[in-house]
């Protein structure tokens, strides 16, 4: 395989796989804030903080974030097995991944939540607080799991 058709390969993976894994986390939030556990969903919360205030454009600022940041997240864990020994490990691809994405949601957790909460510009997001930040600590749990399993059936790692 030549190094074009690598890139190409890793390229299109990474956006399928992110999608995939960006649609499952996104659906747990959304169901979360469907049943009361925060006060506004994460597409709604990313968006506002660029846009100030909840509404038709900050819905449409936090997809075109949320979607970039799985399909980018989705290429580092992608590079992750593919130029690393994992990549060999594939009947542990979902582990992994699901391990990842609880590293990556400690630190959104215990880093990105409280910082952004604390400085958000809509109230309820400021008051939703730990319980906002447990439920993404679980959505990226979600999202390594998912990618886990979109890569693990992936043709780049036969």
């Amino acid at each position: 395989m030549n190094q074009i058709t690598i890139l190409f390969d890793i390229l299109t993976t990474s956006i399928f796989a992110g999608l995939i894994a960006t649609g499952v986390m996104t659906a747990f939030v959304y169901a979360a804030h469907r049943v009361g556990l925060t006060s506004i969903g994460m597409v709604d919360a990313v968006g506002s903080t660029i846009t100030g205030s909840i509404n038709k454009s900050s819905f449409q600022v936090g997809v075109m974030l949320h979607i970039a940041a799985g399909i980018t997240f989705a290429m580092l864990y992608t590079l992750l097995f593919y130029l690393t020994p994992l990549g060999s490990l594939r009947e542990l691809f979902v582990p992994i991944a699901a391990s990842v994405g609880a590293a990556h949601g400690f630190v959104v957790f215990f880093i990105l939540v409280p910082l952004l909460a604390e400085h958000h510009p809509i109230r309820s997001i400021r008051e939703d607080g730990t319980k906002m930040a447990l439920v993404y600590f679980f959505a990226h749990i979600l999202f390594g799991l998912s990618l886990g399993i979109c890569l693990t059936l992936s043709p780049l790692f036969s």
